[in-house]
């Protein structure tokens, strides 16, 4: 089972017109914290939370703990994901 959920958008370039480094290291070293999703980076350049189970090993125990770690990234990151890459709350 692949899933994913949209997080936010990219933020704007920098001068150098590249994606600003200090947000994609930032969202990097927090997928250490991660187990069953992680953040990643989709086909239009935003910012998702990504995982899969297989098949096999989803039951109810395994989907309960995989929203519910969707549900936690989301409400410990998303703020300081915002106030990182714009600069607001």
């Amino acid at each position: 089972l692949y899933y994913e959920l949209y997080f936010l958008p990219m933020p704007p370039p920098g001068a150098d017109g590249r994606p600003p480094g200090e947000f994609l290291e930032w969202l990097l070293k927090h997928n250490r914290s991660l187990f069953t999703v992680h953040f990643a980076l989709g086909r239009d350049g935003d910012v998702y939370l990504v995982g899969r189970v297989p098949i096999q090993d989803l039951d109810e125990t395994r989907l309960d703990h995989v929203i519910g770690e969707i549900y936690e990234a989301t409400e410990t990151w998303f703020q300081p994901a915002v106030k990182m890459a714009f600069g607001r709350p």
